[in-house]
């Protein structure tokens, strides 16, 4: 892990990489189909079968795969032929080898059956419930003609048996018999990889009007779209790993019929883990309100570009916010001079919901001897600093160093804000000599800066600062210390990536936070850059990262 740390601008870089050597990430669509059983030689049946009552297809992805986009096409329509062992138990009648029982378990519409040519059938009879009705058969032969395939009015029953020609053994005839069931299939579910059912549709399938495949309802053929991808997050979605995941999708019929799945659609991205020499968590120091980055250099062997990324917070940081979080950089050009009678204030803008004002720290330089100084805080009147507030003082502060420190001035009580009130804050050094650097102002010209003696009264820079001057408008570089009002809290945590403006807010706790930021689809990063994630805090603390993992491969728009 490379390290750098700059005190002067509060930023400090980590940098993270990707121990482990993993295997290429990609996606395998492998369709699977059942395939149906081989027909003995010199025996077929009189038509294929198309009917069945389950099917299934499988698909290979990686085991750190996010699957954004998951399709299937799924039909269900009559079977004009169906394997009978597919749907029933079929077997050898007890003590009669020329014919066959078809126990379908439950109440199925059967209106014709069929068994292999070289095979007649002579009669069939339903189930009564309690036994066959051989007196009013389904089908009767005229003991002429050979009948291997048998048509009849629909009928609803448990039960078939099937009475072959003379000398014919049932016991060959078993694995060739096909059955026509009227009925749409019901009572479909769909099931992943042997678990519960991902998807249900309980009645019988409604055919519609129009060809076209949606994913709302059945059409014409019998077909329909389901959308699975939040289905599957449980199968994959480990960062930790990238061999192959085998996803095997069963459809299932209560009443069967002529069922098929077809993966349409399949986008997916992939999440990797990401260490910091080796370890999956670094903690954060603040010891005050600052910017650390985090510089994440993706897998080497990744070829997808960056999406984004997730990972996981948790720390414990002061109850003050500081506004604002990051220092105005200085415009090295101007800087003002205080002690032996110079003193100066800066109006105290944009709080963003500060009600009591704790603390102010200011960037300084002491002179070679050190420095004392100490801030009161002035309200505004017309536009001007005009009167100290009573109490308003901070305790003295003494320090010394040649490079500027960030030092923080305490009041003995909150002050508060009271709400359409400006508040300055005016810098007296009772010692020494204080540099303080000023940073160019905004377009709305917030904190603006006075000059004077340390009681007043306070006048403005020369006429050379300001507004389409030669040096242009300057600016205080101060943060307020306060406490936010309780029913708006202030998050301490402002969170982002590279130079993005969209900010992730977050207020940690000792337990683990799981948050994702993503670039958009027009910014992905090449796989070959690194990302730098840029936290800010407005609190002193510290926080723990951990299980960073990186998102690559194109994000669905």
């Amino acid at each position: 892990m490379a390290i750098n740390i700059t005190q002067a601008t509060g930023i400090v870089q980590w940098e993270l990489s990707h121990e482990a050597t993993s295997g290429l990430v990609g996606l395998n669509n492998q369709h699977i189909h059942e395939i149906a059983p081989p027909i003995l030689t010199g025996l077929r049946p009189i038509s294929l079968a198309d009917g069945t009552k389950h099917v299934s297809v499988k698909l290979l992805v990686k085991a750190n795969a996010i699957i954004d986009k998951l399709d299937l096409i799924l039909s269900a329509n009559r079977a004009d032929s169906i394997k009978a062992k597919q749907v029933a138990d079929v077997r050898v009648a007890e003590g009669d080898n020329e014919s066959i029982i078809i126990d379908f378990g439950m109440m199925l519409t059967v209106n014709s059956v069929s068994i292999a040519t070289g095979y007649s059938i002579s009669t069939i009879y339903p189930w009564l419930g309690t036994k066959f009705d051989k007196s009013d058969p389904l089908f009767e032969g005229d003991g002429v003609l050979t009948h291997n395939s048998v048509s009849f009015s629909d009928v609803k029953t448990q039960r078939l048996m099937l009475t072959l020609g003379s000398g014919q053994n049932a016991a060959e005839v078993i694995d060739f018999i096909n059955l026509s069931l009227p009925d749409l299939p019901s009572g479909l579910t769909l099931c992943l990889n042997g678990d519960q059912p991902i998807w249900q549709h309980d009645p019988m399938v409604q055919l519609g009007i129009s060809e076209d495949i949606t994913d709302d309802g059945w059409n014409s053929l019998g077909q329909r779209r389901v959308s699975l991808a939040s289905s599957v997050a449980q199968y994959t979605q480990d960062p930790t790993k990238s061999d192959d995941v085998e996803l095997e999708f069963v459809l299932s019929a209560v009443v069967p019929g002529a069922l098929n799945i077809e993966i349409e659609s399949v986008e997916t991205r992939h999440i990797h883990r990401m260490y910091f020499n080796n370890k999956s968590d670094l903690t954060l120091l603040f010891e005050r309100e600052a910017e650390q980055q985090l510089v994440i250099f993706p897998p080497s062997n990744v070829t997808e570009p960056i999406s984004g990324i997730e990972l996981s917070i948790s720390g414990e940081l002061d109850a003050l916010r500081a506004i604002p979080a990051i220092a105005k950089k200085p415009n090295e050009i101007t800087e003002l001079s205080l002690g032996n009678g110079r003193a100066a204030c800066v109006r105290l803008d944009a709080n963003f919901g500060l009600v009591e004002l704790a603390a102010l720290r200011f960037p300084f330089i002491a002179g070679p001897s050190g420095a004392e100084a100490r801030v009161i805080l002035w309200r505004e009147s017309d536009g001007m600093p005009m009167e100290a507030i009573t109490n308003a003082i901070s305790e003295p502060i003494n320090w010394t160093g040649s490079d500027e420190q960030w030092i923080r001035f305490d009041f003995k009580e909150p002050v508060a804000l009271e709400e359409n009130v400006n508040i300055w804050a005016a810098i007296n050094v009772n010692r020494g000599e204080v540099i303080w650097k000023m940073a160019t102002a905004n377009e709305r010209n917030e904190y603006p800066v006075r000059i004077g003696s340390p009681g007043g009264p306070w006048r403005a820079l020369p006429a050379i600062f300001g507004s389409g001057r030669s040096l242009g408008s300057i600016a205080g570089r101060v943060h307020m210390l306060g406490n936010a009002d309780q029913t708006k809290p202030i998050p301490p945590l402002l969170i982002s990536l590279d130079d993005d403006e969209t900010q992730l807010t977050l207020t940690p706790a000792n337990e683990n936070s799981r948050i994702g930021l993503e670039f958009n689809a027009q910014t992905s990063k090449p796989e070959t850059d690194s990302i730098a994630l840029r936290i800010v805090s407005r609190s002193q603390g510290s926080i723990k990262i951990s299980e960073v993992d990186v998102i690559t491969g194109e994000k669905l728009s």
